[in-house]
This record gives structure tokens, sequence and C-alpha cells, in this order.
């Protein structure tokens, strides 16, 4: 009899986590597993790439909380708690102090988005042999309330200290599960010591990229975005404070003004609209909307990876690194902040590792241009040939 398997996702948006379910899907086997995707919501660039073996379902009822942010949420609990469950909802009134004036507000919404989530969904009417919550910490907790399994695993793709969590939340929904499954051994012996009652129940597998299949994505034809009189820079993450698109602006806006021929591609969804309004806003009062570009979410970002002079990762925190390793396994030179993962990076004469501020990522970038002249070729092969 096959395995009944779960995988709790979100959506399916051509980023690190989901691309890392991708390879981990590829890795079960349809002849013994009988596999069913869970997502808050059947949208995404790589919904396409699931393999086809793969069940993919909606939650329904209450999923709206998945898509809980700043600027949506009085608009999301109102639609999703307060109507249906206006008794429940009374229960999250506790939470406003600490989101109005508590010093961590981000705290206060995660306790607020647990209680939600809880109250506005019902628990799933199927049991499951495994069920493995893919998607971090909200699939955590869905996970641990709302399935029946004999078998839960909890995937953290991210570093526990930042932001700030609440111990005694995260305990309580750790012990819910089976095994702990963490991508890199710093956050493994983070909660081993935290949490000492689970820590026979962490393990670590780190992501990992396929070389040949990144090199192989890389080649398909694409939209040409890079020329070569300038020098051309690369993210790739969603717009989200974490990745510190806001670290690295102000060096790149000062470079501009200077006449220094750069251009910032950026290639990732909205994760915080709030957050991107705030940058959109400060490069057009730079008048540099030519220059740093927001391309959105791209399937397949790895022509542009390629094509790009300098790769540029100046995130707060990073797990797993998985964009970095991906520029790294298509010979582009990367400059990327001293997050947690820079420290397991290999070791590579294309990787130069700087403080979390604009000052260093800027001396970082001049130094790039000092020992790179331009113009040059070679740049992005799209369908039109070579731009």
């Amino acid at each position: 009899m096959k395995e009944k398997m779960l995988i709790v996702g979100i959506t399916m948006p051509a980023a690190g986590t989901e691309r890392a379910f991708l390879r981990y899907a590829a890795s079960l086997s349809p002849e013994t597993t009988d596999v069913t995707l869970l997502l808050a919501e059947k949208e995404g660039a790589l919904l396409s790439q699931i393999p086809p073996f793969v069940r993919v379902e909606e939650m329904g009822t209450g999923a709206g909380i998945f898509s809980l942010r700043r600027d949506n949420a009085v608009r999301i609990l109102v639609k999703e708690l307060f109507i249906p469950h206006p008794l429940r909802a009374l229960g999250a009134v506790r939470f406003l102090p600490g989101l109005l004036f508590g010093k961590n507000k981000h705290l206060a919404a995660e306790r607020l988005w647990v209680y939600a989530m809880k109250a506005c969904m019902p628990p799933l009417p199927e049991a499951y042999d495994t069920a493995v919550a893919f998607w971090g910490d909200h699939t955590m907790f869905y996970t641990a309330e709302k399935v029946c399994a004999a078998k839960k695993i909890a995937w953290l793709h991210f570093e526990y200290d930042y932001p700030e969590r609440d111990d005694t939340l995260y305990g309580k929904a750790f012990e819910a599960f089976d095994e702990i499954v963490t991508v890199s051994e710093r956050t493994k012996r983070m909660l081993a010591e935290k949490f000492p009652s689970v820590a026979d129940r962490l393990t670590c597998h780190p992501n990992t990229v396929d070389a040949a299949e990144v090199r192989r994505l890389s080649e398909l034809p694409a939209e040409p975005v890079f020329t070569p009189d300038r020098i051309d820079l690369l993210t790739v993450g969603r717009i989200h404070p974490v990745k510190g698109y806001d670290i690295a602006l102000p060096a790149v806006l000062h470079l501009l003004a200077e006449g220094v021929p750069l251009r910032w591609t950026l290639i990732g969804g909205t994760g915080d609209p709030t957050y991107e309004k705030a940058l959109r806003k400060q490069i057009g009062e730079a008048g540099a909307g030519e220059a740093v570009v927001f391309l959105g979410e791209k399937e397949n970002p790895f022509p542009y990876i390629k094509g790009c002079d300098l790769y540029l990762q100046p995130s707060r925190s990073e797990s797993g690194a998985l964009a970095v390793m991906e520029a790294l396994a298509l010979d582009r030179p990367v400059l990327c902040t001293d997050f947690e993962a820079a420290a397991s990076l290999p070791e590579s004469e294309k990787i130069r590792v700087c403080p979390k501020n604009s000052d260093a990522v800027e001396a970082e970038i001049r130094r790039f241009i000092r020992e790179n002249p331009w113009p040059k070729n070679g740049k992005i092969q799209t369908a039109q040939g070579l731009s």
C-alpha cells in the first residue's frame, strides 16, 4: 500500500523555498507514495513545474489568512475572522495593545496570526501517514493544529533568530512534530539549545543546487535586459525587508548620481507592498527609474543571472543562500552581506562578503568596477540573439 503523504504549502512563486520543494517532490516515488500538495492558493510562476504525480489542492475556508500582511490586515481579518466568527474574533482583541504600542509588533502580529488561523480554519477531514509543513513557520502552525497524520515533519527555511520569534509559541508547535528539518547547522544548534525537549528530533538538510540543470536553464531564451555599455547588477528574491534591498539602494543611487553607468535589476514578486512602495518612492525621487528596474517574478531567472556582471545579495538573513549558490554555479561574481549562510558558502574568488550597511556595499561595488573594466561582451542570450 502506498504511503499517503500531505505536503503543506502556501503558493508557488519563483522563489527559493518553492524551488527547494520542486527538488524534494522530484525525489519522491509515485510508485510508493501518494502525494498531495495543499496550497492556500493555486498560484505562482512555478505551479506548472509541479510533477504530474503530485495532486494539488487548495485549503478553502479561511485560507485567506495566509495572505495576511500589514497593508491588508484589516480587510483579511474582517473577511476571514470577524464576519464568519464574531464570537471568536473577540479573543483577538487582546493582541491589539502589542500591535499598536508594543516594542516588537512582529511578535504580536505572529501571535495574532496563529490565533486567527486556529479560529477560522477547519481541520482537514482526511488523515495521512506523513504530513510535511514545507513552507516554514505558518505551514508548521497550520499542520500542528489542523492536520491529522501519523508522522509530522516541519521544514524550516529560515534562521530562527531573524526576525525575533516567540519561544513559547514555537516551542509548543515543535512538540507536535516527529522531525524538525533545518537547512543550516546553525539553526539546528540554536534550536537544540533553546528547545532541548525536541533536540533529538532535529535534522539538517542543506539546500542543494543541481548545477547542470541551472546551466541548462540559463541557456534558454529570455527577454533582452542587459547591454555591454554599463555595469549590470542583479538580485533575485522577493521584495521584502529580509532581502535587504534598502541596504543596497543608497549605495546604487549614490554611484548613479556620480555618473557611474550602473543598472540594478530586481527579479522577484512583491513580498511586502508597503516596503516595495517605499523603495519605488526613493528611486523615483532620485530620478533613477530607468536604472533600478523591477522585473517581477520570472519562472526561469537563470538566463538573467548568467548575463549579469555582478550578482548582489544584500540580505539581512539567509538560511540557505540558494540564489547565491545558483549564481556561483553560473560562474558569476557575487557580492553578499554577512548574513548567516555566508559563512557556509564554498570558498571562491568569485565571492565577496561585506557588512550589512550601504557604505560597505558601495565600497565593494566600486572595487568590482575598478577590477572589471567595461564595456564588455558576452551578454544574455535572447530570442533575438546576443544583446
